[in-house]
């Protein structure tokens, strides 16, 4: 919408009067010229107000959409929060390796070089025998520590477990500051992932810091990205979705493969 002339444009418009008519017009048309620009402000300000009134309701619903969808993640975390919580010890145990050997039997992993895994909490798919395990087949083991900054993860290598861990963030084991940045994320073949909840096309619920979501978007499409989660986290409804969600390639449960790709392996 033009609102206004330039300085460039008012001494060609002057100048051209008084090359056509004469100096005796200029008044007349400096009149005229500021008339028309006063009405080309005032249609151009309605005009503005107009769309702004007709976007409103665009962007209210906008904002109680994103609320409606932030309102459903937190429900939907405490119960399957509460339904992982009711797994026994021993029972998370023996999902736990049902998962990682349907992971471990996979073409993907085995011909993978560079595997992200995770440190889990208490009630998440377990990880310490799996950590292990990656490396004695060979394969460089990755894990994420925590940026608080960015909301988002860091990686490194990890060659000994035992020793290369220190606690971080939110109680979870990450490895030490001086083995960080000495892995780029470019080399990632395979990546691990938990989550709260996932669904059967692959969305993921994740804690709701959005730190993998983060991580994931660049390498979406780069590495095979798999969710891991027992059977009670997995809903057959399509998960609450927000713009910066990144969904999984698989999901593994201790049940098979989301989608089931028995017949690939």
């Amino acid at each position: 919408m033009i609102t206004g002339l330039g300085f460039t444009e008012m001494a060609v418009i002057f100048l051209l009067v008084l090359v056509f008519f004469g100096s005796k017009e200029l008044p007349h048309f400096a009149r005229e010229g500021a008339r028309l620009l006063a009405k080309a402000r005032r249609y151009s300000d309605k005009v503005r107000r107009e769309l702004d009134e007709m976007a409103r309701p665009l962007n209210d619903a906008s904002v109680a959409m994103r609320d409606d969808v932030g309102e459903r993640k937190r429900e939907l975390r405490k119960r399957y929060r509460a339904a992982r919580k009711e797994l026994t010890e021993e029972e998370r145990e023996e999902k736990s390796e049902k998962i990682w050997r349907r992971i471990k039997d996979s073409t993907q992993y085995r011909e993978a070089r560079a595997v992200m895994a995770y440190m889990a909490t208490t009630e998440e798919v377990q990880m310490r025998g799996v950590v292990e395990q990656i490396i004695a087949d060979g394969k460089r083991l990755i894990l994420p520590y925590c940026r608080k900054e960015a909301c988002s993860l860091g990686i490194a290598e990890v060659r000994d477990p035992a020793n290369d861990l220190v606690p971080g963030n939110y109680g979870i084991m990450e490895p030490r500051q001086d083995l960080r940045r000495n892995f780029l994320c470019s080399d990632l073949d395979f990546v691990i992932v938990p989550g709260v909840a996932f669904d059967r096309h692959g969305g993921r619920l994740g804690q709701g810091k959005a730190y993998y979501d983060n991580f994931l978007k660049d390498l979406k499409g780069n590495a095979a990205i798999w969710g891991v989660a027992f059977s009670t986290q997995i809903t057959d409804q399509v998960l609450p979705f927000d713009y910066h969600d990144v969904s999984v390639d698989r999901v593994v449960t201790e049940d098979g493969f989301i989608p089931d790709v028995s017949s690939e392996e």
